[in-house]
């Protein structure tokens, strides 16, 4: 990947990482300071829709509680996961950590991560459709342009009629 190629000398799978600013006052790479997401927040915390229903996505890709303490154990994240009140946070942090080592082909190394990777990818998926309210079948495809094709018409639509 990316950082592979800034640091060609590392020949392990791990590779130094810059990031120096405290999560809190992050405005650049966190989501946590856009606006929508702040709403998304505060709406699922009132309501507590968040941690159900994703505990259901949980629930029905693991229905054995033991696979996720397996695969946290795994990972190396036992006493991060040990500390969350439930495990869709636990599942999505681990998810992160299996797609990374997808992408750096050492996946396999992993022989739990590897086995339930299409269940963890399945509560990561439910997690984002949660967080950013995506819903593929809400947006047009226009085989021959792709998805983003009406949405870039709209955008120019709109600006040309801002500037007229």
């Amino acid at each position: 990947g990316v950082l592979r190629g800034l640091f060609p000398a590392i020949d392990e799978g791990f590779y130094p990482v810059i990031f120096n600013v405290p999560e809190l006052t992050d405005t650049l790479l966190s989501a946590k300071a856009w606006p929508a997401y702040s709403l998304w927040q505060s709406e699922m915390k009132k309501s507590g829709q968040f941690g159900s229903l994703l505990a259901d996505t949980v629930s029905a890709q693991f229905p054995n509680e033991s696979v996720i303490v397996a695969l946290a154990s795994e990972a190396q994240f036992d006493d991060y996961c040990a500390k969350l009140s439930y495990n869709g946070i636990c599942v999505s942090a681990i998810q992160d950590l299996a797609a990374s080592l997808n992408a750096l082909g050492q996946l396999s190394f992993y022989p739990l991560l590897s086995d339930y990777y299409v269940q963890l990818n399945a509560v990561k998926s439910m997690y984002h459709g949660l967080q950013w309210r995506y819903e593929p079948s809400a947006y047009p495809l226009d085989e021959a342009r792709g998805t983003v094709q009406w949405l870039a018409q709209a955008v120019l639509g709109n600006a040309l009629s801002f500037a007229n």
